[in-house]
């Protein structure tokens, strides 16, 4: 995919958050939150005006449950996951970072909040 300003530079985002959940999430039902958040993040970007994903990544880390890493570079591919959480977690620290082309940081950061909130509940 070809960028239409040779000049364009990478607009990055950065995130800490807290994860709590009330009842204790699986591994396989906090993916496929994690997969649904995704899909609406990359279109909601692409609809601002995003041509191009650098890369999302992320790291959920549960303490002794273990971790579960996320990551995509475009628009059409799925997530793909390393790691593996043990047993229903009910806690972890979430770190994001988002590298983008074409859309300015406070694009990034309103489309991530919004999604965010609508599938963890905080932002």
């Amino acid at each position: 995919m070809l960028i239409n300003d040779h000049h364009m530079h990478p607009t990055v985002y950065a995130r800490k958050v807290n994860l709590v959940f009330k009842a204790g999430m699986q591994e396989i039902e906090l993916k496929a939150r994690i997969d649904t958040f995704l899909s609406e993040l990359t279109d909601a970007l692409k609809h601002s005006g995003c041509e191009l994903i650098g890369h999302i990544k992320g790291l959920i880390v549960a303490d002794e449950k273990g971790h579960l890493m996320f990551s995509l570079t475009s628009f059409e591919e799925a997530a793909r996951f390393q790691g593996k959480l043990h047993a229903g977690i009910f806690r972890g620290l979430l770190t994001v970072n988002i590298i983008v082309y074409g859309v300015e940081l406070n694009i990034v950061e309103t489309v991530f909040q919004k999604t965010f909130h609508k599938y963890f509940g905080q932002a």
